[in-house]
């Protein structure tokens, strides 16, 4: 009995064999025949394919975590920039004749992306969202002003912000915000929370910052 408990032992820290060296597992099937080999087998894949799933599942889920938090601190600290930014174009195209629509520029695009990078290299999280934070409150003020001032501009109505969702420099502000775009006529009724028919630019920059992933 205590050489088959040592056996036994042997099998799961040191290797199934016999004395000799040979394998324990080929002595009992030779003994036991083909029933032993499926069993054998069945068991041998099941532990292994398991054990293996379960690893792979603990890294994934660990994975997707870390992917979960980084993602949640990244939108946390951009959101004032990310606010900023939509403020600023919403503005700028609430400044364009109805229906103009703005083609991007590459080469406008890549010095804005080279600079963006510079600033970020030189200057710390702190300082941009102060920057990003004094923009903010620059371009808010303006809208109030137009509002305040009954400025038809500042009023969007379902056409032209379906217009609006053409324009390639919103759409990639859009994408970056992950604000599904697909259906336009479902995006403007959760945006015009009032049920007026209209938007205005508080309201578009309130709703979108709310939607966005």
């Amino acid at each position: 009995a205590a050489l088959s408990m040592f056996t036994l032992f042997r099998c799961f820290a040191d290797g199934c064999s016999a004395v000799d060296g040979t394998p324990l597992h080929v002595h009992l099937a030779e003994e036991l025949g083909e029933f032993f080999m499926v069993v054998y087998v069945v068991v041998f894949l099941f532990v292994t394919i398991g054990i293996f799933n379960l690893i792979m599942g603990m890294f994934i889920d660990n994975v997707f975590t870390a992917s979960r938090r980084k993602s949640q601190l990244t939108r946390g600290t951009n959101a004032v920039e990310m606010e900023s930014r939509l403020q600023e174009l919403l503005y700028e195209m609430s400044l364009r004749a109805p229906g103009e629509i703005c083609r991007k520029s590459v080469v406008e695009d890549a010095c804005k992306g080279v600079r963006s990078w510079f600033e970020k290299l030189i200057h710390s999280t702190g300082h941009l969202q102060s920057q990003a934070r004094l923009r903010s409150s620059r371009i808010s003020t303006r809208i109030n002003n137009s509002l305040n001032k009954q400025d038809d501009g500042m009023k969007v109505s379902r056409q032209l912000f379906n217009i609006w969702l053409s324009d390639e420099h919103l759409l990639d502000l859009l994408s970056s915000l992950e604000i599904n775009t697909s259906n336009k006529a479902e995006l403007f009724d959760v945006l015009d929370v009032d049920q007026s028919g209209e938007l205005d630019i508080r309201e578009m920059v309130s709703g979108l910052m709310r939607m966005r992933g």
